[in-house]
């Protein structure tokens, strides 16, 4: 998994960008000015680091954020307290496999120590081969025994089945 720096400006222009423009947009499971924060730093610290402009205010992207491996990536980031590890998950909701995007980058934002962790790649095929599928409202169970009911169709990959993110 590879550690970013977080730069100031980036978190300052991002706040900034999420306060002048709804990137909530879909319908459902748009996000609240929080999670549309979290999503569009990820975005702009993948952007900053390979080396692309950062994102500008607009309407809906079609699914994807940023060019990788000369294909459309969504960008995914998961809010934590913790640093992520292998068997950590990450998630798409069904739906969004419609999207323009063939592969997906997965984040992981640590906001109680501020490190950003790239925790890897792997394209929308793969992904769907390698998912766990959990139904609307099925009993999602964490390794800590809590759970939570999905709220859509939802798929779940471990960290541990992604690609590096070079």
């Amino acid at each position: 998994m590879l550690k970013i720096f977080v730069k100031q400006s980036i978190i300052d222009y991002t706040k900034q960008l999420v306060q002048n423009n709804n990137f909530g947009n879909r319908g459902k499971f748009d996000g609240d000015k929080r999670k549309q924060f979290v999503g569009m730093l990820a975005e702009n610290i993948i952007r900053d680091y390979l080396g692309d402009n950062l994102a500008e205010g607009k309407g809906f992207d079609g699914g994807w954020d940023v060019i990788y491996k000369n294909q459309k990536a969504d960008v995914k980031c998961m809010e934590r307290k913790v640093e992520p590890r292998l068997d950590y998950v990450n998630n798409v909701v069904a739906s969004q496999f419609n999207y323009e995007s063939s592969l997906y980058i997965f984040t992981s934002l640590n906001t109680k120590n501020k490190t950003f962790t790239v925790c890897g790649w792997i394209d929308k095929q793969k992904f769907k081969e390698n998912a766990n599928f959990y139904k609307e409202g099925q009993k999602r169970y964490r390794s800590n025994n809590t759970y939570f009911k999905a709220e859509s169709d939802l798929y779940e990959i471990e960290n541990k089945h992604l690609y590096t993110f070079e």
